[in-house]
């Protein structure tokens, strides 16, 4: 057993829903390999919006950077660099 798929759903990954990169579909349970596929998830509904909700964390991620790097000086090339 998976130990993700024990602590969401208390069961197994064949419980579980994966969107699959390379077929571009929702699978019930891991069918594709590993490096081929986004989940877990509960729902085929969430599995069916892994693309979509990867790219908002990917978003909020690139927003977060810009955050950081406007406190950096300029000319410097990190915030242990003063410049």
């Amino acid at each position: 057993m998976d130990r993700i798929a024990d602590q969401m759903t208390g069961g197994s990954d064949d419980d579980l829903y994966w969107w699959c990169i390379k077929d571009r579909t929702v699978e019930q349970g891991p069918v594709c390999p590993g490096q081929d596929r986004l989940g877990p998830y509960a729902t085929a509904l969430e599995a069916s919006r892994a693309v979509e909700h990867a790219q908002e964390r990917t978003d909020d991620w690139d927003k977060a950077d810009e955050e950081w790097d406007s406190d950096v000086e300029p000319g410097a090339t990190s915030l242990l660099d003063p410049k």
